[in-house]
């Protein structure tokens, strides 16, 4: 049920690869799961080397890929470096919630791989679930669009909207739709090709990581201050990642903008308690060029540049 893989190391641009030392393996809470059930993945990192191993934050781990379902990279080890001591070791966790990812999309065994990255290896588990019906759809349309039109589609497919943004300056209107008892992927081929959507497409970002030190050093995880970190990768092509951190409780925004200072994007705009945080920023949408990216929180205000190339 578990591989040995070789363990992630440091590059000078802070992306972890693989090399050969120490040991990686994935494993679950669970193997069998009934409709509906979280799925909970982890990966386990372990010094079994006579060194000290050090992990560069944030930066990317592996790749998570349900049967052929490929979900978004997620970077969510902290800015500061993770130490292993011999004989120790750190575990990651992520959340699979098939009620809005839609997965899985067949019934009866699963794999679940992680790609180590740098260099192809990977590790697997397997898992029965039944398939599951419903999860959550990206769309866009024109904000000229009647809304009368749209909510007869919304209507026909049991859609409520999680999430509505108005990008003025492109003309349209970007929404996430929660569906129920309906396969998503066949609603995005199924709505692709109506005219009064711009696009549709399935959402399967992974949500809510968690990150665990077993290490018996102990790591101060809380931050100490506030930060807004350069997104990763960068340039990127379409989605990149931009982490930040808040020392305490406060309202958090963090806004896109063109080079010319136009908003077209709202990241974050909600009060957050004390941590690290990392945003999946999805720019398909956006034409290539320089953008420019906002954090505000309290008197803390900092911006960062990334590249958009396509």
């Amino acid at each position: 049920m578990k591989s040995l893989l070789n363990i992630l190391a440091i590059s000078s641009f802070a992306i972890i690869e693989c090399f050969a030392q120490g040991v990686m393996t994935m494993q679950t809470d669970k193997s069998n799961y009934s409709y509906g059930d979280s799925i909970q993945v982890s990966v386990i990192i372990s010094n079994n080397t006579d060194s000290t191993i050090t992990i560069w934050g944030g930066s990317c781990m592996v790749d998570i890929t349900f049967d052929t379902l490929h979900f978004q990279r997620l970077c969510n080890t902290s800015e500061f470096p993770h130490t292993f001591q011999p004989g120790t070791s750190g575990k990651w966790t992520w959340v699979l919630v098939p009620s809005m990812l839609g997965i899985p999309i067949q019934d009866g065994e699963q794999t679940i791989y992680g790609y180590c990255y740098g260099n192809g290896s990977k590790d697997s588990i397997k898992i029965t679930e039944p398939k599951y019906y419903g999860g959550r759809l990206d769309v866009s349309y024109k904000v000229m669009t009647p809304a009368n039109k749209i909510q007869i589609i919304r209507d026909s497919i049991n859609a409520s909207v999680v999430s509505s943004d108005t990008l003025s300056n492109f003309g349209i209107i970007e929404e996430v739709w929660q569906i129920r008892n309906y396969s998503i992927d066949s609603l995005a081929n199924l709505y692709s090709k109506d005219s009064i959507l711009q696009s549709i497409s399935v959402e399967r970002h992974l949500e809510s990581p968690t990150e665990i030190i077993t290490s018996v050093k102990k790591i101060s995880e809380m931050p100490s201050k506030y930060s807004l970190s350069q997104n990763y990768p960068n340039p990127f092509n379409p989605t990149t990642v931009i982490t930040y951190s808040i020392p305490k409780e406060n309202i958090v925004t963090i806004k896109v903008f063109d080079i010319l200072g136009n908003e077209v994007a709202s990241l974050v705009n909600e009060e957050k308690p004390a941590g690290k945080y990392s945003i999946n920023f999805n720019a398909g949408k956006l034409p290539s060029g320089i953008y420019f990216y906002r954090m505000e929180a309290g008197s803390f205000m900092e911006a960062k540049k990334l590249i958009l190339l396509k």
